[in-house]
């Protein structure tokens, strides 16, 4: 979730579902969340609908015009369709030129991470590989094996790569390494090598998640040519049978290695940091208007709120276990649940404010992706609730609570 302090001063505010009322702008960050009907239409008049399209995929017209049709019955009126990039409005212009787009492409919002603890330099020359999601990864060994160019001075380092592609990695002459998330954290492994290459091809996806992960903890992503005037001076560009040679040669000029990284940051900082959202947010709602205006908003409580998180996955035993604490808590004490299952709805039928945020194993997500991005959903929410405390009713605490832990 951005930082949205630099719109306090335009009245923006952020609202669960159950809030009812009349707002400036209703901004979804991605267009693929409407690909199903929502169970639970919003009601919120807004003079502005815009959802944002950072990938498009192999659609057909008919596909899209039934994605946007179901994004208007979810938001409750027409919506304005924001491109990512210039390739992604090209493409949508070409599928649907009846629909419409924002003036301006709307790319991802990336936060910088601290840097990493420093590693010594190696000696031989590091290429890594990562899926944001398993269905990330081909299909087939041989197609991964493209991506991973077999050279003697070459390295390789793969994070979470499924069980079933490994064995016919392990018989080439340079065997990879294989490292697991649960023992070597994300931004350690990415610390630990020259370049990250990607395994989804670029069709229609001119910001892959991994690239944005590298660029994130100040890594060097591995792209294909397609990508650069998305990546601009921030990328490595390699077809597959170039990629040994590009990563040696960069792991032996590390003068070069530092200027990538800076640009890395440099395009963080000129085009998708969160400073670039408040102003395109801005340039559409306009300058303040007074007091704004808007009807009682259940999730925005008062000072004194508990965060209570419980990792249900098919039963209620952590969430009944948090409902029955938060019945005795003292009066000055208002709890909010965020909870790994879709049951959380039920604590809304005892006027509690309730967060369902996905299991890894739900959306199939990588489990080093899913604890970076969880980490950020559960800062958010304690500085948005102003909590006082975090209760979590789980078997183990996952890597995300240690870094929230960190951070507060």
């Amino acid at each position: 979730m951005p930082d949205f302090a630099g719109l306090a001063d335009c009245g923006v505010r952020v609202l669960t579902v159950q809030f009812t009322g009349a707002t400036r702008l209703l901004l979804a960050t991605d267009l693929r969340y409407f690909t199903h009907r929502a169970a639970e239409p919003l009601r919120i008049e807004a003079a502005h609908r815009i959802v944002i399209c950072g990938t498009l995929g192999p659609q057909t017209s008919a596909q899209l015009d039934q994605v946007i049709s179901l994004t208007t019955e979810a938001l409750g009126g027409p919506v304005v369709v924001a491109p990512a990039a210039a390739l992604l409005r090209d493409r949508l212009a070409h599928s649907a030129p009846h629909l419409p787009l924002t003036e301006a492409d709307w790319p991802p919002t990336l936060w910088l991470q601290p840097p990493a603890r420093p590693v010594a330099h190696p000696t031989q020359a590091r290429l890594g590989l990562m899926a944001a999601t398993p269905q990330r990864w081909p299909g087939d060994a041989q197609t991964l094996q493209a991506m991973l160019p077999d050279h003697p001075l070459l390295r390789h380092d793969v994070l979470d790569c499924p069980s079933a592609l490994q064995p016919a990695l392990l018989r080439r002459q340079s065997a990879p390494v294989f490292h697991d998330s649960a023992h070597r954290p994300l931004p350690d492994f990415l610390a630990r090598i020259d370049a990250l290459a990607i395994p989804a091809e670029p069709d229609a996806e001119p910001w892959p998640p991994e690239a944005l992960i590298a660029l994130e903890h100040g890594a060097i992503p591995l792209l294909p040519p397609d990508l650069r005037d998305s990546f601009q001076a921030a990328g490595l560009y390699a077809r597959p049978e170039r990629a040994a040679e590009m990563t040696i040669d960069l792991h032996g000029l590390p003068d070069l290695a530092a200027d990538l990284r800076a640009a890395g940051r440099e395009l963080v900082d000129a085009v998708l940091s969160p400073d670039h959202l408040v102003r395109r947010v801005k340039t559409v709602i306009g300058a303040p208007a007074g007091q704004t205006r808007l009807s009682h908003a259940r999730a925005r409580t008062p000072p004194g709120t508990i965060l209570s998180v419980s990792t249900n996955g098919i039963g209620m035993g952590h969430l009944t276990r948090q409902m029955a604490i938060a019945r005795h808590l003292p009066g000055d004490l208002t709890p909010v649940f965020l909870g790994f299952s879709q049951s959380i709805a039920v604590v809304r039928q005892f006027g509690w404010v309730s967060e369902y945020l996905p299991y890894h194993t739900g959306p199939r997500l990588n489990k080093a992706y899913w604890n970076e991005h969880l980490s950020r959903a559960l800062i958010a929410a304690c500085a948005f609730h102003q909590s006082r405390a975090l209760e979590l009713d789980a078997n183990v605490p996952f890597r995300a609570f240690l870094a929230l832990r960190q951070a507060r």
